[in-house]
């Protein structure tokens, strides 16, 4: 790929890398900061990327571990407020429409829309966990290296978080049908 080629697709995937990071759990004023460090090292890396189609996950690999060593030097890391309130708000500081193809990809119906609100109510630390894993597909031991959290947790957080979410499905479809009748 071409250096002004790979200049441009890097700046496109700003506003995602942002989003992501937020996701990561990185604070909305270090976001700039974490964000140029994951620029310059694409950059400076640019030639261990072997294949030009998977721009995006090398980009999200990058920004993941640059995440996670920033989090690892902020000390007293979980005093801190959480570092978002919701994933509408996050694409909105970082100048994304709200819903795009980034997420809603494959959620196009305004029942999938409701599993996303239903996703966003088991609370921050579970949502955050699940968007990871199910959204961005990132396992659950890099996950946990993200959010400086065992494994086990991680994972516990999720299954239990699952099950909150299957059950709310279930009274959601319940109260649909009782509704209709």
């Amino acid at each position: 790929m071409h250096q002004n080629e790979f200049l441009d697709r890097l700046h496109q995937q700003e506003g995602p890398l942002r989003v992501y990071l937020q996701f990561c759990g990185v604070p909305l004023q270090e976001i700039d900061e974490v964000l140029q460090d994951v620029l310059l090292t694409a950059w400076r890396r640019r030639e261990t990327l072997q294949n030009p189609e998977s721009l995006e996950s090398w980009l999200r690999t990058i920004a993941r571990r640059k995440a996670s060593g920033h989090l690892r030097k902020m000390k007293n890391y979980w005093k801190r407020n959480w570092p978002f309130s919701s994933y509408e708000e996050a694409r909105e500081e970082a100048g994304l429409p709200v819903p795009d193809e980034l997420v809603y990809r494959e959620m196009e119906s305004f029942a999938e829309t409701e599993l996303y609100d239903l996703v966003l109510e088991l609370g921050k630390p579970a949502a955050s966990i699940l968007m990871l894993h199910y959204v961005f597909q990132e396992p659950f031991v890099e996950i946990a290296r993200i959010l400086h959290m065992p494994v086990g947790t991680v994972r516990s957080i999720a299954s239990r978080s699952r099950e909150k979410l299957k059950k709310k499905i279930l009274e959601r479809r319940a109260a649909d049908e009782d509704g209709k009748r």
